[in-house]
């Protein structure tokens, strides 16, 4: 006989000794020792245990169940003729040596002095297990005693006595509850689903009871498990009131803030409705019904369950598809929740009114256009910087002009600040005869210093002689180590037109030669030429630089103190801000509507950096072109960046660790490595969810030639230029944006750059790699659908992947992401509808008079139980084939329903048994012979067709489901399935499943069963252990991987799965 027949044969013994009828036991107890021996069955009990007692190596399950057998008085008599007592001290010193060993059995002691004892190990066991039948008067002392339960359950002897008893089932359910209610105890955000984790935990539990009745799981766990229900019920009623939940909208008025595409016909939408957990308490069980009117817009998601929400906002996500154009479309939604500590429901109705984005934009005109250029800003492009912009032109407009320099970290707008700057001075120059020239040192820049200088001077004489008539005679001058000659200019054209003034805007001047600055003759020269030039009344220089700049003037301070310092940052939230909401919302006026929570999501990626500002919109403006979706929210925001966070070049923040360096050339590029050690240690830090302080950081610089002194010093550094902030000893980017691009793939950039090979072993530099791209989440999540009418976007999968702390684990966890089959609600329409039974030749079309016109002489049940997805799929069949909702009969009443249906409507033509997906096949067919086997003379009877529907199947089902009906007397039975599942849908599958290699396969199925063993420890890869990967719209089947759908168990790390599946 086979295990099945055997646990079969041991509960049913077990059931009558709990009934107390000895008779049926025996028997009962017969047949499971005659299973064990695996032979016919044929004598008494006696006989079976001398067979199993003769044998070198009985089974120890068969020794335990005589133990229990024997402790009930004369349950089985002992006498000479069946020498049961020595049979059985046989049995059990050869199956339980280890027990025999704790009674002091292996000494030499007559037989009926060992059976004796024997006698009692019922009675030990009963006392171990005691602790587990005591009725705990309050949470807290049910919690205290964890700890010796559990340490009965771990006793070595009772595991040995109890294995044929699930004994470390028992445990393992045990320690699972003790953790979820140790978990609810501490009362913490997520209690709303700590608790209904708990909740499940226990009455999955349960089903050790019913699955395996014996003394253990009835005596025992039973009642373990009612004081723990009971006990985890009067805490949360005690709490009743503390954690109040109210779920309200998070806009005003009726109309939504964002406006969608509802104008183009065809276009599948996903509408956002924002709602704010309002309270103290999670709301639980929240679910949202969904309905409309409209003709024009199919809203394809009815009702959605959400599940419990933690206090804050979310939003549900409303699947639709445009029919026809519409200006607006209205829909009642409403929202019922529950809340901790009371079995109250609340509900509210609201009316929600979706506007068009508006008709009249022509794409087509905005294929090339670039309103987010990074240039210089010019004329009114240039927004903001007003106290900055004021005080230079007060400088250029003075009787004699006043020189100045502006320096800040690149890309904070310091050209356009000087450009603009200029501008402004020539429009409001009282005589109007004010020009300006800008250089950029690039433009003269030469290996040469000398011919950089000379270059220099004639770009400044030939623009100031420009601006003189040609016969004017101005003196040519040599620029050959000195910029004098412009003094004399200068001279000349003040005396030639006493109103004409010239600003000189040099950019980018530190980074002219160290021979121009450093203490020398050319650089003593060329600054006391500067100095002097400063000193005219018609010219006015202003030097634009970076982080280098004071070092430059610092070099020939003496020479330069008449220069006056204008330093520029970011924008600043405070006093800026209408300045900012114009920098981002004025180059795409007419075109993009910017909400104001996309506005304030642009600044908390760049601090209001305007460079980054400008960048991120242009990624916006991009999105909305491809997406033809003009309505800028936080989410469209958010979209752009982590879908193009990983495409940034490190050019665009290389100053950030390349500035700044107040040496020579040739001793900056340790500097620099240092600091992208520094950085990427900071961004290991990031990615192990460890906070960036010293410690940690020296731990992640994986490079013995930085010292923690080093350490300290660069990241003072770092906190001085404003690169990073640190606050607590904890350290932080001043741009979020950097941090977000070293995080995602910054770190593997500086690590191989070729002057940083050392950065990382080789280990170290494979994990990096490894890392999954925020582009590559972004373009997975944007290809699903709503889950239970959320979307699960690129943010949620990184923190769900970020739960294992490898970025190969990470990988291998992304590529079974990849490989999930996803059906959305109009999927789920669409295989429902290829089924039809009209289309299947099992039903006649009828002719339907009035739209609510349905038929009768189908009927639908499931097999599933009630709440299962069976059930919710069994309507949608029941909508899409005209089917009468009454004809929907439930599996519990069949028979009685099924009669009444045929009083009322006839005898019906078709039955239709509903499921979701079958794997193996095993559970559907049972659940399906178990109809047949129930029902088998109505269906003789009347004869009705009786098909079986699931909406996907593995090739294995599908084949499980055919072979098992066949042999089931009634003959008129068929199963079908929407869609089967090739073999690409098993995840691992010989020889490599979905991946690229063999090992990364085996790698990848570790790292599933690790996850998953902390879930289902028998079915760590999902039921009947085929690893699929399908998530419906509402929930994730068995079969599907575990670590996909629920959370772990027991006293495991804390897992948390990303498509959740609700507790029924």
């Amino acid at each position: 006989m086979d295990d099945t027949e055997q646990q079969l044969a041991l509960n049913e013994f077990e059931t009558q000794m709990l009934k107390g009828n000895d008779t049926e036991a025996r028997a009962a107890l017969r047949t499971f020792l005659f299973c064990l021996a695996d032979i016919p069955i044929s004598g008494s009990v006696a006989d079976v245990v001398s067979l199993l007692a003769g044998l070198s190596r009985p089974p120890a399950g068969a020794a335990s169940v005589v133990l229990r057998a024997i402790a009930r008085g004369n349950f089985l008599p002992n006498n000479d003729a069946n020498q049961l007592a020595r049979n059985v001290v046989v049995l059990v010193e050869k199956a339980l040596p280890g027990l025999c060993g704790l009674f002091n059995l292996t000494q030499k002691r007559q037989t009926y002095e060992k059976y004796e004892v024997l006698l009692g190990v019922k009675s030990w066991v009963d006392e171990r297990l005691a602790p587990l039948s005591v009725q705990y008067t309050t949470l807290h002392s049910l919690l205290a005693a964890r700890t010796a339960i559990l340490a009965s359950l771990s006793h070595g002897k009772l595991i040995e006595f109890g294995g044929v008893y699930r004994i470390l089932e028992v445990k393992d359910a045990v320690e699972s509850v003790f953790s979820s209610l140790d978990q609810v105890s501490a009362i913490s955000a997520t209690l709303a689903s700590d608790v209904e984790t708990c909740e499940h935990i226990i009455a999955t539990a349960k089903k050790l009871t019913t699955s395996y009745p014996s003394f253990v799981t009835s005596e025992f766990l039973e009642p373990f498990l009612r004081c723990s229900s009971e006990r985890l019920h009067g805490f949360i009623d005690s709490l009743r009131g503390r954690f109040t939940a109210l779920v309200v909208q998070d806009w005003v008025g009726t109309d939504l803030p964002k406006r969608y595409p509802l104008l183009e016909a065809g276009r599948d939408l996903r509408i956002l409705v924002p709602f704010n957990s309002d309270g103290r308490g999670a709301a639980t069980d929240v679910r949202v019904s969904v309905s409309s009117d409209s003709q024009t817009i199919l809203f394809l998601n009815e009702t959605i369950a959400l599940g419990s929400m933690s206090p804050g906002k979310f939003s549900v996500g409303l699947d639709v598809h445009v029919i026809d154009p519409s200006h607006e479309v209205s829909v009642m939604l409403e929202i019922e929740w529950g809340e901790v500590g009371t079995s109250r429901r609340q509900n509210t109705l609201l009316e929600v009114r979706v506007l068009a984005q508006a008709s009249e934009i022509i794409w087509e005109d905005y294929t090339y256009a670039d309103p987010y250029g990074t240039g210089p800003a010019k004329g009114d492009e240039f927004v903001g910087r007003q106290e900055q912009l004021q005080t230079l032109v007060a400088r250029m407009l003075r009787r004699q002009m006043e020189p100045s320099y502006i320096t800040g970290q690149k890309r904070v707008g310091k050209t356009s600040l000087a450009t603009a700057a200029a501008e402004e001075a020539q429009a409001r120059d009282p005589k109007g005869k004010l020009t300006w020239l800008y250089i950029l040192w690039g433009q003269i820049a030469h290996e040469d210093p000398r011919i950089s200088l000379q270059q220099l001077g004639e770009q400044i004489e030939e623009f100031i002689v420009g601006e003189f008539a040609s016969n004017s005679a101005l003196p040519k001058g040599n620029y050959d180590g000195s910029l004098s000659p412009l003094i004399k200019l200068s001279t000349k054209a003040k005396a030639l037109d006493p109103n004409r003034r010239f600003v000189v805007i040099i950019d980018e001047f530190d980074e002219m030669p160290q021979d121009l600055y450093l203490q020398g003759n050319l650089a003593d020269t060329v600054f006391g030429n500067i100095r002097a030039l400063t000193n005219t009344d018609n010219i006015c220089l202003l030097l634009v630089g970076g982080e280098n700049m004071p070092f430059v003037m610092d070099r020939q301070g003496q020479r330069l103190n008449k220069f006056s310092r204008v330093n520029l940052t970011y924008f600043d939230r405070a006093t800026e801000w209408d300045d900012y909401i114009r920098l981002i919302s004025e180059p795409s006026s007419g075109f993009l509507n910017w909400h104001d929570d996309a506005i304030a999501e642009v600044y908390d990626l760049t601090n209001g950096n305007p460079y980054f500002s400008k960048i991120i919109c242009s990624k916006v403006f991009a999105r909305a072109l491809r997406e033809r979706d003009a309505d800028v929210t936080r989410e469209e925001v958010r979209e752009s960046v982590n879908a193009e966070i990983s495409r940034f070049d490190d050019n665009l923040f290389a100053h950030l660790w390349q500035d700044g360096i107040f040496a020579p050339v040739d001793e900056r590029e340790p500097i620099i490595l240092k600091r992208k050690r520094v950085l990427a240690a900071l961004a290991r830090c990031a990615r192990a969810n460890l906070p960036a302080t010293v410690a940690n950081m020296y731990v992640k610089r994986n490079s013995s030639e930085i010292t923690e002194v080093e350490l300290k010093s660069i990241l003072a550094d770092f906190v001085s230029r404003e690169v990073l902030s640190e606050a607590d000893g904890v350290y932080h980017t001043v741009l979020p944006i950097f941090q977000l691009w070293l995080v995602d793939i910054g770190l593997t950039r500086l690590a191989a750059d070729a002057l940083s090979q050392e950065l990382a072993t080789d280990a170290q530099r494979v994990e990096d790699e490894a890392r999954v791209l925020s582009e590559e989440l972004v373009a997975l999540t944007g290809r699903w659908p709503t889950y239970r009418g959320r979307h699960i976007g690129s943010e949620e999968v990184r923190a769900w992947l970020n739960q294992r702390s490898s970025c190969r684990d990470q990988r291998v966890l992304f590529t079974i992401l990849k490989a999930t089959r996803f059906l959305s609600e109009a999927e789920v329409l669409e295989r429902i509808r290829n089924a039809r039974l009209t289309v299947l030749g099992l039903a006649e079309a009828v002719v339907r008079r009035k739209a609510t016109d349905r038929r009768n002489d189908i009927v639908i049940t499931y097999v599933d139980g009630e709440g299962k997805s069976g059930q919710k799929y069994a309507s949608i069949y029941a909508e899409e084939n005209f089917i009468a909702t009454t004809a929907i009969l439930p599996p519990s009443s069949f028979e009685e329903a099924y009669q009444q249906h045929v009083r009322t409507h006839g005898i019906p033509k078709v039955i239709v048994i509903v499921d979701d997906i079958v794997g193996t096949g095993r559970s559907l067919a049972a659940n399906v012979k178990k109809f047949h086997d129930r029902h088998v003379e109505l269906l003789t009877s009347d004869q009705p067709a009786v098909l079986t529907f699931a909406l996907l199947a593995t090739i294995e089902g599908q084949q499980t489901m055919l072979r098992e009906l066949s042999g089931l007397s009634y003959d008129r039975l068929n199963f079908r399935a929407g869609e089967i599942l090739r073999e690409s849908a098993l995840i691992f599958a010989d020889p490599k499943g979905i991946f690229s290699t063999v090992e990364e396969r085996d790698r990848a199925k570790a790292v599933a069963t690790d996850i998953g063993a902390t879930i289902y420890k028998n079915e760590p890869l999902g039921y009947g252990g085929l690893a699929l990967a399908v998530v419906f719209p509402t929930t994730v089947p068995n079969n599907s991987l575990p670590l996909l759908h629920s959370r772990s168990k027991g006293s495991a790390p804390q897992w948390l799965p990303l498509f959740e599946r609700l507790v029924n």
